[in-house]
Protein backbone atom coordinates (compact mmCIF):
# COMPACT_ATOMS: atom_id res chain seq x y z
CA UNK A 1 0.00 0.00 0.00
CA UNK A 2 1.49 3.52 -1.02
CA UNK A 3 1.59 5.88 1.48
CA UNK A 4 2.00 10.03 0.81
CA UNK A 5 5.01 11.86 1.76
CA UNK A 6 4.95 15.49 2.32
CA UNK A 7 7.54 17.05 -0.32
CA UNK A 8 9.89 19.88 1.12
CA UNK A 9 10.86 22.43 -1.06
CA UNK A 10 12.05 24.70 1.93
CA UNK A 11 9.99 27.78 0.12
CA UNK A 12 10.00 29.73 3.12
CA UNK A 13 13.73 29.78 3.10
CA UNK A 14 14.54 29.92 -0.62
CA UNK A 15 12.22 33.03 -0.63
CA UNK A 16 14.48 34.71 1.70
CA UNK A 17 17.49 33.75 0.18
CA UNK A 18 17.38 33.31 -3.18
CA UNK A 19 16.59 37.00 -4.81
CA UNK A 20 16.09 35.35 -8.29
CA UNK A 21 14.23 32.27 -7.17
CA UNK A 22 11.93 34.87 -5.21
CA UNK A 23 11.77 37.01 -8.00
CA UNK A 24 10.68 33.94 -10.26
CA UNK A 25 8.55 32.76 -7.80
CA UNK A 26 6.63 36.07 -6.90
CA UNK A 27 5.63 36.93 -10.50
CA UNK A 28 4.78 33.70 -11.51
CA UNK A 29 2.49 33.47 -8.48
CA UNK A 30 0.85 36.80 -9.73
CA UNK A 31 0.17 35.28 -12.96
CA UNK A 32 -1.20 32.48 -11.17
CA UNK A 33 -3.65 34.64 -9.12
CA UNK A 34 -5.00 36.99 -11.89
CA UNK A 35 -5.74 33.26 -14.26
CA UNK A 36 -7.45 31.78 -11.04
CA UNK A 37 -9.43 34.76 -10.39
CA UNK A 38 -10.69 35.97 -13.67
CA UNK A 39 -11.82 32.05 -14.24
CA UNK A 40 -13.33 31.77 -10.70
CA UNK A 41 -15.72 35.23 -11.34
CA UNK A 42 -16.54 34.24 -14.87
CA UNK A 43 -17.80 31.28 -13.67
CA UNK A 44 -19.40 32.99 -10.39
CA UNK A 45 -21.34 35.03 -12.96
CA UNK A 46 -22.14 32.20 -15.24
CA UNK A 47 -20.44 33.01 -17.71
CA UNK A 48 -18.56 31.30 -20.83
CA UNK A 49 -15.31 32.30 -22.00
CA UNK A 50 -16.85 33.73 -25.32
CA UNK A 51 -19.82 35.87 -23.03
CA UNK A 52 -16.64 37.54 -21.20
CA UNK A 53 -14.98 38.23 -24.78
CA UNK A 54 -18.37 39.26 -26.10
CA UNK A 55 -18.51 42.17 -22.97
CA UNK A 56 -14.83 43.50 -23.72
CA UNK A 57 -15.15 43.15 -27.04
CA UNK A 58 -12.36 40.99 -27.75
CA UNK A 59 -12.36 37.19 -29.43
CA UNK A 60 -12.84 33.73 -26.63
CA UNK A 61 -8.97 33.17 -27.60
CA UNK A 62 -8.19 36.41 -26.05
CA UNK A 63 -9.75 35.30 -22.70
CA UNK A 64 -8.38 31.67 -23.18
CA UNK A 65 -4.84 33.44 -23.28
CA UNK A 66 -6.06 35.48 -20.15
CA UNK A 67 -6.76 32.42 -17.54
CA UNK A 68 -3.69 30.77 -18.27
CA UNK A 69 -0.91 31.09 -15.71
CA UNK A 70 1.74 30.94 -17.94
CA UNK A 71 0.33 34.41 -19.82
CA UNK A 72 1.49 38.09 -18.37
CA UNK A 73 0.88 40.34 -21.29
CA UNK A 74 -2.18 42.08 -20.20
CA UNK A 75 -1.91 45.51 -18.92
CA UNK A 76 -3.95 47.76 -16.49
CA UNK A 77 -6.72 48.74 -18.89
CA UNK A 78 -7.01 45.19 -20.20
CA UNK A 79 -7.39 43.93 -16.21
CA UNK A 80 -9.77 46.67 -16.21
CA UNK A 81 -12.19 45.82 -18.36
CA UNK A 82 -12.41 42.39 -17.71
CA UNK A 83 -13.20 43.26 -14.07
CA UNK A 84 -15.71 46.12 -15.57
CA UNK A 85 -16.66 42.76 -17.49
CA UNK A 86 -17.11 40.98 -14.07
CA UNK A 87 -18.92 43.52 -11.86
CA UNK A 88 -15.99 43.42 -9.92
CA UNK A 89 -13.56 45.68 -8.37
CA UNK A 90 -10.17 45.56 -9.75
CA UNK A 91 -7.52 45.71 -6.52
CA UNK A 92 -3.96 46.07 -6.84
CA UNK A 93 -1.90 45.75 -3.66
CA UNK A 94 2.15 45.78 -2.71
CA UNK A 95 2.77 43.33 -0.67
CA UNK A 96 5.98 43.60 1.73
CA UNK A 97 8.17 40.85 0.88
CA UNK A 98 8.80 39.72 4.39
CA UNK A 99 5.15 39.28 5.18
CA UNK A 100 4.75 36.75 1.80
CA UNK A 101 7.70 34.82 2.55
CA UNK A 102 6.37 34.51 6.74
CA UNK A 103 2.72 33.56 4.65
CA UNK A 104 4.16 30.69 2.29
CA UNK A 105 6.80 29.57 5.21
CA UNK A 106 3.77 29.14 7.80
CA UNK A 107 1.86 27.49 5.23
CA UNK A 108 4.43 24.92 3.99
CA UNK A 109 5.21 24.06 8.03
CA UNK A 110 1.66 23.26 8.28
CA UNK A 111 1.04 21.26 5.31
CA UNK A 112 4.33 19.18 6.58
CA UNK A 113 2.86 19.33 10.30
CA UNK A 114 -0.01 17.41 9.30
CA UNK A 115 2.12 14.26 7.48
CA UNK A 116 4.44 14.61 10.55
CA UNK A 117 1.17 14.42 13.24
CA UNK A 118 -0.17 11.74 10.87
CA UNK A 119 -2.86 13.49 10.12
CA UNK A 120 -3.71 13.34 6.50
CA UNK A 121 -6.94 14.15 6.28
CA UNK A 122 -7.16 17.56 4.55
CA UNK A 123 -9.32 19.87 2.92
CA UNK A 124 -9.47 20.10 -0.74
CA UNK A 125 -8.17 23.38 -0.30
CA UNK A 126 -4.86 22.27 1.70
CA UNK A 127 -4.10 19.91 -0.84
CA UNK A 128 -4.40 22.33 -3.70
CA UNK A 129 -2.20 24.58 -1.57
CA UNK A 130 0.14 21.74 -1.38
CA UNK A 131 0.43 21.66 -4.86
CA UNK A 132 0.14 24.95 -6.00
CA UNK A 133 3.44 25.88 -3.75
CA UNK A 134 4.89 22.41 -5.13
CA UNK A 135 4.19 23.15 -8.84
CA UNK A 136 5.12 27.20 -9.08
CA UNK A 137 8.50 26.35 -7.14
CA UNK A 138 8.95 23.23 -9.94
CA UNK A 139 7.95 25.66 -12.69
CA UNK A 140 10.66 27.90 -11.46
CA UNK A 141 13.56 25.51 -12.11
CA UNK A 142 14.08 22.20 -12.10
CA UNK A 143 13.33 20.71 -8.86
CA UNK A 144 14.39 17.52 -7.47
CA UNK A 145 11.65 16.15 -5.36
CA UNK A 146 12.60 13.36 -3.41
CA UNK A 147 10.13 10.81 -1.54
CA UNK A 148 10.48 7.75 0.33
CA UNK A 149 8.70 5.58 -2.42
CA UNK A 150 10.20 7.43 -5.01
CA UNK A 151 6.51 7.83 -7.12
CA UNK A 152 5.58 10.44 -9.20
CA UNK A 153 3.24 12.71 -7.52
CA UNK A 154 -0.23 13.38 -9.06
CA UNK A 155 -0.82 17.02 -8.65
CA UNK A 156 -5.12 16.57 -9.93
CA UNK A 157 -7.74 17.49 -6.65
Amino acid sequence: MATEQPINLNIGKRLKEDHEFRKSFFRALSRNEIAAQIIKLRKMRNMRQSDLADAVDTGQSAISRLEKADYASWNYQTLLGIAEALQARLHIQFEPVENAIAQYGQQEESILDKFVTGDTLFTTEERHDEYALVDLAKSQENVCLSTTEQQPHEYSV
